[in-house]
């Protein structure tokens, strides 16, 4: 019962009365009977539990982008609504793609083709939809050529009278206006006409007034001059500033300006060359147009899947490849040097034996200065003969072995893991670059994975593929249509192999020495004279890598069998480079092979030019005629990126499995069958399904582990037991070498884990290293404070990702050369970075301006 005071609504005179509220007791639960408690409940032991059992990982990013685009295209690509699909297409050197935006309303009566887009501002107006891709040949563009403020002025629509055209050496005609070739008018839009007057030095027979041209020869830079002049260095990435004049509408819409080189940019914004910095970025772009993301990088989560000791190009299952260097004395004891492609994991002391079976010791690392320590060694002369071409690390009387790891990805239901990703509010690098941070929104389960040594997985890779969907239609095809072409396509193949030093040479899979350019069926002779690339291509380890690949070469590898660990020697990067760089077709050479560009052959004060009413003479040039595209020098980049899930404990244990008596045995090609071979003995072992067998190759010394499906009781004279066995998942491919020779049976030992390795010694032992549960971590190891929540640990990684260049210091020779001289283009790359302070940004709606 509770009782109702009096308040400010009820009088005075009322009196407090008495009510009844019902409330409800009911619960969902029942109480535990004293009787039943057996024990206290250990949220912490409970926690651990969960902890040791869950084998589930969710995985975040930060991605900290280090680009650049030094390495651009020579030729403007010009796009005609680019994204769209359907009408998608690109201005070339003829006028026939033209002919879909000649009824837009420009103001020039020039047949429309890229040189005359480059040419002429009033191309890159919005209404065009035209998009530049900037190269080398944007510096043809008559405002970034002047040496001084000039701005084009409207023409006078209601002459139509007077019609001019430039004269050009080369036959060609087109419409002056906005060109170096364009005249001068007053804001009305009349010419400007001047009486030049006769001196001692010039006589002419006429004395008629002269249109003044917008430049003289001395008014304009020259386009390689333009090109040094103009190009800059900003942040790492390379472009030109927006230059501008004073804002004139030249039409009457008043909204019509050309007066800027890029009209729908702000005046002064810095402008990237092709490929743009957007391209390189871990944001991917909307395609307005198609109503999707676009991504510039393709993202997987992979693991060490498989063991490749036969590659066909650095390895055979022998070793690594060794040569030669020289005999030399030291300390009065003649050595031998070898290098090494790879780095060999040597110490001075580690024995060694040669693919001629001689067995050495390491007395030095390094050549015979001390330099190059992790490539270069040296024996005793003595203790080795012939000619090794190969060696192994000898560890305790037991070879190491010697492969590639192939990294598989993970994927949930067939399909690759989801992911989101986006840029880091506000994050940006030193260098102003975007900061993305990727968030797997799948979880991993890694309970039922393998890795290449059939242990359980203690690592992830984060795997980054640059994406270049469409370049095959786009450059090959002239395909520009398709929901198969993205922004990307401006990029070619994906390719893999070593960083590894000069000496390499072609003949192992070396990176640097990599480039995609061909001619039909063939690398060397290109059909221009004497053009041809100074080097060709060296071997690749996937010569074509796409997101629909499911594995991908990771590292290369030296397992030691004694410790059980490997050791990573070198990583494999990936390599790709602008299609348009690598891009050689005879039948279509024309597109991107030449850099045209304009100069003032003549202009009114030259002798024989005064007196005439005409324009500037002009002079179409062109640069590295038939192959200005070809540069195959190309970017390079780490792909796969660590991620520890699981703690070795760092002692290795060892056990033995117990020798069987196999009588005979069949193995079975057949994968419509639950067996792989058959086995017969005289003893019962008493085997049951889902035991495990192991026999060992006395010969090769390799050893395949199978799982029994059958055993039973046999009457034929085979023996007395028969059993049938499937091969497990195992560290090496089963060849017919394996199955042949002088075999050893075991039944393994079911106190041993089945990811235990056997020793090579015929012996049935096994060693391995125990994987740390979650619980039994202490603060020294580096996953004991991994967040564990809703079943799953969290993992976070920053990853510095940087993109290189194939051969800054022209180590590797990746150029052109003509008639064997290297070919430069004449162009001077800027080596300082460009401080746009001094400038203020106008965009396109402010008041006139000038940035110059």
């Amino acid at each position: 019962m509770r009782k109702i005071l009096l308040n400010k609504s009820n009088s005075k005179n009322d009196v407090n009365k008495e009510v009844t509220i019902p409330i409800d007791f009911n619960r969902d639960t029942s109480l535990i009977h004293d009787e039943l408690l057996r024990d206290t409940l250990d949220t912490m032991q409970l926690y651990n539990d969960e902890r040791d059992k869950s084998k589930k990982y969710r995985l975040i990013f930060t991605i900290y982008p280090i680009c650049s685009n030094v390495l651009f295209n020579n030729i403007t690509e010009i796009v005609y609504k680019e994204g769209y699909g359907k009408e998608t297409t690109v201005l070339d050197t003829s006028d026939k793609k033209a002919q879909l935006i000649k009824n837009l309303g420009a103001i020039s009566t020039s047949k429309l083709t890229r040189q005359q887009a480059i040419r002429n501002t009033e191309y890159t107006n919005d209404v065009f939809n035209l998009t530049y891709h900037c190269g080398s040949d944007i510096f043809n563009n008559h405002l970034l050529r002047a040496k001084n403020n000039v701005s084009v002025q409207k023409k006078n629509f209601n002459n139509t009278s007077v019609k001019r055209e430039c004269e050009v050496l080369n036959g060609e005609k087109f419409d002056p206006f906005n060109t170096i070739g364009d005249y001068s008018r007053t804001y009305e839009g009349n010419d400007i006409k001047i009486k030049m007057p006769t001196n001692e030095h010039y006589t002419y027979a006429s004395t008629k007034d002269i249109t003044l041209p917008l430049y003289t020869y001395d008014e304009i830079k020259s386009f390689f001059q333009t090109f040094s002049d103009e190009l800059k260095r900003k942040d790492g990435w390379l472009g030109f500033n927006n230059k501008t004049t004073m804002k004139i509408s030249v039409k009457k819409d008043e909204k019509y300006y050309v007066n800027k080189c890029f009209n729908n940019k702000p005046s002064c914004q810095f402008i990237d060359m092709a490929p743009e910095r957007d391209l390189f970025y871990f944001t991917p772009k909307k395609n307005i147009h198609k109503n999707r993301l676009e991504h510039n990088w393709d993202l997987f989560i992979t693991y060490p899947y498989k063991s490749i000791y036969n590659d066909g190009i650095l390895l055979n299952g022998s070793g690594l490849p060794i040569e030669h260097v020289k005999d030399y004395i030291d300390n009065d004891i003649t050595l031998t040097m070898f290098k090494c492609p790879t780095k060999h994991n040597l110490s001075v002391g580690n024995d060694i034996k040669f693919s001629d079976n001689s067995v050495c010791k390491v007395v030095k690392v390094g050549d015979s200065e001390g330099k190059y320590k992790d490539r270069y060694f040296s024996v005793r002369k003595e203790e080795y003969s012939g000619s090794p071409v190969m060696f192994k690390k000898i560890v305790n009387g037991f070879e190491c072995e010697y492969y590639f790891r192939k990294f598989k990805k993970i994927k949930v239901n067939g399909k690759n893991l989801k992911n989101t990703i986006n840029k880091l509010a506000f994050s940006e690098t030193i260098y102003g670059d975007d900061v993305s941070q990727l968030v797997f929104t799948d979880d991993i389960d890694v309970e039922n994975l393998r890795d290449n040594r059939n242990r359980p997985i203690t690592e992830l890779f984060l795997t980054i593929l640059k994406t270049n969907r469409g370049h095959d239609l786009w450059y090959e095809s002239s395909v520009y249509t398709g929901d198969t072409i993205e922004y990307s396509h401006v990029f070619g193949k994906v390719t893999s192999g070593l960083d590894l030093p000069t000496y390499a040479g072609k003949e192992y899979p070396t990176l640097r020495y990599q480039h995609n350019i061909k001619n039909g069926n063939g690398y060397k002779s290109l059909s221009k004279g004497g053009v041809k690339i100074t080097n060709d291509s060296s071997c690749k380890m996937e010569d074509d890598i796409t997101n629909a690949m499911d594995e991908f070469y990771g590292d290369l590898v030296e397992y030691n069998p004694i410790n059980v660990t490997e050791t990573i020697l070198e990583d494999v990067y990936h390599r790709f480079n602008t299609a348009q760089r690598e891009y050689y077709n005879s039948s279509r050479s024309t597109i991107y092979d030449t850099i045209y560009y304009d100069e003032i052959y003549s202009d009114i004060y030259d002798n024989e030019r005064y007196g005439k009413d005409s324009l500037n003479k002009i002079s179409t040039l062109a640069c590295n005629s038939g192959y200005a595209n070809l540069a195959p020098e190309g970017y390079i980049y780490k792909p796969h990126f660590r991620i520890k899930i699981a703690e070795y404990d760092n002692l290795v244990h060892q056990n033995s499995d117990f020798i069987m008596d196999v009588k005979n045995i069949n193995f079975v090609e057949n994968e419509s069958l639950d067996y792989d071979l058959i086995f017969y003995t005289d003893i019962n072992y008493s085997l049951n399904c889902g035991d495990n067998i192991t026999f060992f190759n006395l010969t090769n010394k390799r050893y395949f582990t199978y799982t029994v499906t059958k055993f039973s009781k046999n009457n034929d004279e085979k023996g007395k037991f028969f059993g049938e066995a499937k091969l497990s998942k195992t560290c090496y491919e089963l060849t017919e070498n394996d199955k042949n020779g002088s075999l050893k049976w075991f039944i393994n030992n079911t106190a041993i884990p089945e990811y235990a390795a056997m020793l090579p010694d015929a012996s049935g032992r096994r060693l391995w290293m125990g994987i740390k549960k979650p619980s039994e971590m202490t603060f020294m190891d580096d996953l004991n404070d991994v967040p564990y929540t809703n079943g799953s640990f969290y993992h976070h990684k920053n990853i510095i990702f940087s993109v290189k260049r194939q051969d800054p210091f022209g180590e590797y020779e990746m150029y052109v050369t003509n008639n064997g001289v290297k070919i430069e283009n004449n162009f001077e790359m800027p080596s300082i970075e460009f401080d746009d302070s001094e400038y203020e940004h106008f965009d396109i709606n402010t008041n006139d301006s000038s940035c110059f």
